[in-house]
């Protein structure tokens, strides 16, 4: 008989939560209330590496409000909360590191990490939420 190994997805989640809630003034209620809508379209495993960024303005809403295992970064000013993702996120530690990246973000900056200029040795499936 043969004998049948589940193997465990990881999956690195980027998420710009103020472009997913539409802006950075909503309270921790409406954020959550965005966590909860990204994670019932995506699968949020508990192996899983979880990148959260907003503005500076609305870190301390979120920042407590979210599972202490997410990373919650913060950035200043138009597309902060991108530029604080992409200095916060090595494309290949991330490659190797991870089955499958998912990024939440409804900028354009987000297709940085998405289109590099050269190819990654292995890249994960890469599936985008916005």
């Amino acid at each position: 008989m043969a004998t049948i190994t589940a193997q465990t997805i990881r999956t690195l989640h980027v998420l710009d939560l103020e472009n997913l809630a539409s802006g950075v003034d909503k309270s921790a209620v409406e954020f959550l209330d965005v966590v909860d809508r990204y994670g019932s379209v995506v699968r949020i495993d508990t192996n899983d590496l979880i990148e959260v960024a907003v503005d500076a303005s609305a870190w301390g809403r979120v920042a407590f409000a979210l599972p202490r295992s997410w990373r919650v970064r913060f950035g200043y000013g138009r597309d902060g909360a991108d530029r604080a993702l992409l200095h916060a996120i090595d494309p290949r530690v991330a490659a190797r590191c991870f089955d499958r990246i998912v990024i939440g973000s409804g900028a354009r900056a987000a297709t940085v990490v998405v289109l590099l200029p050269e190819p990654l040795d292995s890249p994960p499936p890469l599936a985008v939420a916005a």
